[in-house]
């Protein structure tokens, strides 16, 4: 059976140090190699697109991104990114994700849908708070998806037109990670109330709109509500150095989560105690009709 078949990856922190946010120990020394296993990995296993959630790079720099489409531009697939927080860290960030990865956002940084055989994907490129230079995340500031009346009207149009089911794809998730997946008292990393009830209400308008990616969190989760599965996916740099990989055909979605720690022959420490971002067999795959 034909199908439409999409890698996505999360938070590559591209320039970072060892140090900073992580759910597991992250190797940022590793981002090079895992990049050339994924790419020889892609070479046996063709992909239609590489979506990246977000946070490719850590502090949004000229150089970084620079760095970043010299790495990411050699995987062979079309690469398209949702801009994380980290993307977005300087004044000027935004211009210059512009100006040197134009094609990863398809002529329009702040939102764009692109149609493939088997199902719509759109990139919504939201900011991050109510700030004075747009699309710029201002470290002293909460961390608040703030979605454009243009993109709302963008999506909505999107969705209407298209005849196939649509994956949105985003940076912040909307989906806490649930307590019954960590073991804690109560979910952690829970999003912006507002935010989740606008792509809450925009699925129950529209049908076809069945899975929503992110990353963020560094977590591996699935998570179903309102008729929408949210999927997160944990950071490439952070063990167990996973990707996911989306098919789509004319009946089913099926999300199946590809591991390259065994590749790497190099000792990762890995907390066991938190074992639990990696997710279990029921976070690392899924599949939904869409017949």
């Amino acid at each position: 059976m034909e199908s439409t078949r999409l890698l996505v990856m999360a938070d590559t922190h591209l320039g970072a140090s060892p140090d900073g946010f992580c759910q597991q120990p992250r190797r940022p020394d590793l981002l090079e190699p895992l990049v050339e296993h994924l790419r020889r990995w892609m070479s046996r296993h063709p992909m239609d697109a590489v979506l990246h959630g977000g946070d490719m790079t850590d502090h949004g720099s000229e150089d970084e991104i620079a760095s970043a489409v010299g790495l990411f531009g050699s995987l062979p697939a079309p690469v398209y990114l949702a801009l994380g927080n980290h993307d977005l860290a300087g004044r000027d960030s935004f211009a210059a994700w512009q100006a040197q990865a134009g094609s990863w956002f398809a002529g329009s940084a702040e939102a764009f849908g692109l149609v493939f055989g088997h199902a719509g994907v759109f990139v919504l490129n939201h900011d991050w708070h109510d700030c004075q230079v747009p699309f710029h995340w201002d470290t002293r500031l909460s961390q608040r998806p703030v979605i454009l009346d243009s993109q709302r009207q963008q999506l909505d149009v999107f969705l209407t037109q298209t005849p196939l089911p649509v994956l949105l794809m985003t940076h912040a998730p909307l989906h806490p990670v649930p307590a019954a997946q960590t073991g804690l008292d109560e979910d952690i990393h829970r999003p912006c109330g507002g935010f989740v009830s606008e792509m809450a209400a925009l699925a129950r308008r529209h049908p076809n709109l069945v899975l929503a990616l992110s990353g963020h969190n560094h977590v591996n989760t699935i998570f179903r509500h309102n008729g929408l599965v949210s999927i997160s996916t944990a950071s490439f740099i952070e063990p167990s150095f996973d990707v996911r990989v989306i098919t789509v055909n004319d009946a089913t979605i099926s999300v199946e989560t590809i591991s390259f720690v065994d590749d790497l022959g190099t000792a990762c420490r890995f907390d066991a105690a938190r074992a639990w971002t990696v997710g279990s067999d029921s976070d690392r795959r899924h599949t939904l009709s869409v017949s």
